[in-house]
């Protein structure tokens, strides 16, 4: 049987995915969803098919839960905006929806994606706050530790949107939902969800960093 060319994707992404969830090795996880990139234009997935229009769609459940999260609304958003889907918000019966749009292969890819920056997102955040209470010796304290964290979790997705937006550019990628994704979901209703977020502090610049700052050139890439 003969893989498409986003599959071979998924499958790679899955596979970096299991790395993830099976150990800390933070080299591997942190590139996984810049790799993806970098297959896609290994792959040609820059030229649209010709089939799209007879293609499926479909909407791929992210999560579901009762507290809103803005940061993964954020993360949510930059997965889609560089990997062809659309991410839409719902919301019924005391529960929030996020969920990506888009052509069934490329929702698959955006998905493993997203729980893999979740992963990856995860654990660097937690090596940050404990480094950071190591090295500074301040007492734990929720209010102190929530701080930390939001500002480093909103400053490695900014890093992370930032870098990926630059390959984008750089390999000239195809990576908007075309007109016909857009056309079949019809009209959404826009989130002004905003981050409370210090900008200027130091948690925010290490966490911008971490996100943006990987070396992909020692790297080898392959898909079976």
């Amino acid at each position: 049987m003969k893989y498409s060319a986003n599959q071979k994707i998924i499958n790679k992404v899955k596979g970096l995915l299991d790395i993830a969830k099976d150990s800390n090795q933070d080299e591997e996880t942190q590139t996984a969803f810049l790799l993806a990139q970098k297959l896609m234009v290994k792959y040609g997935i820059k030229k649209s098919s010709i089939q799209d229009q007879q293609r499926a769609v479909e909407y791929g459940v992210l999560e579901r839960c009762r507290k809103f999260s803005v940061l993964k609304k954020f993360l949510a958003n930059v997965i889609a905006e560089n990997f062809k889907v659309i991410f839409v918000r719902t919301g019924s019966c005391g529960y929030f929806n996020y969920n990506f749009y888009g052509y069934s292969s490329d929702v698959e890819l955006a998905k493993n994606i997203y729980f893999l920056a979740v992963k990856i997102i995860q654990y660097r955040t937690k090596k940050y706050l404990n480094n950071y209470y190591l090295k500074t010796g301040a007492a734990r304290n929720r209010k102190l530790t929530a701080f930390l964290k939001r500002n480093y979790i909103y400053g490695f997705i900014t890093g992370l949107e930032t870098r990926l937006n630059d390959q984008t550019k750089k390999y000239d990628l195809m990576v908007k939902p075309d007109d016909e994704v857009i056309k079949r979901l019809g009209p959404t209703r826009s989130m002004d969800d905003k981050v409370s977020c210090n900008y200027k502090s130091k948690s925010f610049k290490k966490g911008f960093t971490d996100g943006y700052n990987t070396d992909l050139s020692q790297k080898s890439v392959s898909v079976g």
